[in-house]
């Protein structure tokens, strides 16, 4: 028989799977960024930082810490069954909703949005993104495939997505560092 070469193809997760792993993320970062943005309001201007607090958090090196270092924690999921994920995307959403709120208190829409729009929205998917990568395995034991002629059983299923989350986080960790650098840029040209 002649020797085949395999295709190499990334390992996507399946349609289903991605759309329910999304739309729990997304659930869960909107009700955090809701909570944020309502308590906010009773917040002093200074407590969630700023450009202003510290010269050493605005660093490139602190810049991709804080944000990676989100996103990774949001990753976890991956190993928990989705649980850290779940409990830490909402308090990220509660952070991210506050300072909004206190940018947009401070700034108004304009001042806000142009202060951030080259790097927050990539920040925020790159984040988003990473809470998808931690719910896929889950989301992946939850929806059996249809069709498959041999279902493989949840467990199964779960570890078989370990791969596509491997590569949605590597997605997210490089949206990330691309946010940062230009976050990094635009802050200290200010």
């Amino acid at each position: 028989t002649p020797h085949r070469r395999a295709r190499c193809t990334p390992p996507w997760p399946r349609p289903g799977v991605l759309a329910l792993a999304a739309v729990l993320a997304a659930l869960l970062a909107l009700a955090g960024a809701a909570v944020g943005h309502s308590a906010a309001g009773s917040l002093p201007a200074g407590l969630l930082g700023g450009p202003h607090t510290s010269d050493a958090d605005w660093t490139l090196t602190g810049i991709l810490g804080r944000n990676l270092g989100a996103a990774l924690l949001v990753f976890g999921g991956v190993v928990t069954g989705g649980a850290l994920t779940a409990v830490t995307l909402p308090l990220v959403g509660v952070w991210v909703g506050a300072t909004l709120r206190l940018a947009l208190d401070a700034a108004g829409w304009e001042g806000a949005v142009g202060a951030t729009v080259l790097y927050a929205p990539l920040e925020f998917a790159g984040v988003l993104l990473a809470a998808v990568a931690g719910l896929v395995p889950l989301a992946a034991a939850l929806l059996r495939p249809r069709d498959a002629d041999v279902v493989p059983g949840p467990l199964s299923r779960y570890l078989g997505a370990l791969p596509s989350a491997c590569l949605l986080i590597g997605c997210a960790l490089l949206l990330i560092t691309a946010a940062g650098v230009v976050e990094h840029l635009v802050v200290s040209g200010r």
